[in-house]
């Protein structure tokens, strides 16, 4: 399972095709949870407010951030992510059109993954986004701390 902060609704709609063709294509059980901020996403993952109870953050796997979104950045959220002692372990890729080599290096220092820039063409936004995912939820290894998360 993939949470996803994402503002706009063309980019979630690119990001669930991309899921849909790992499901279809490589046989990677994918679901997505969509947030449209960082606040959301940190309230998602703490099981606060819309999402207490929510048991499918039991499952989460990796965090997809927007960097730049309404109300709570995906630094902000990813700093915060860092800092929490559940979480900590949770592979963090931020996603943005930005080149700019200062979001590139805050991104990095807040303890992101990877910091994957959005390419202009849905084709390539496509395969880009399903790339970022086989990676981290089938080549790489999971941390032993996960499974205390019951995810």
């Amino acid at each position: 399972m993939a949470l996803v902060a994402e503002d706009s609704p063309d980019d979630r709609l690119l990001i669930e095709e991309a899921a849909e063709e790992l499901r279809e294509q490589d046989g990677i059980a994918l679901e997505l949870v969509f947030v449209e901020d960082g606040e959301q996403a940190l309230a998602f993952l703490n099981q606060e407010g819309a999402y207490a109870g929510d048991e499918r953050v039991r499952r989460m796997a990796m965090a997809f951030f927007d960097i730049n979104m309404p109300r709570l950045s995906g630094v902000e959220a990813a700093r915060e992510v860092r800092a929490s002692k559940t979480w900590d372990w949770l592979p963090v890729v931020m996603f943005s059109t930005s080149r700019n080599t200062t979001d590139v290096m805050e991104s990095y220092r807040v303890g992101a993954s990877a910091y994957v820039v959005k390419p202009m063409s849905a084709a390539t936004f496509i395969s880009t986004v399903r790339a970022v995912f086989r990676h981290w939820l089938s080549v790489t290894r999971d941390p032993e701390k996960r499974k205390g998360n019951g995810a």
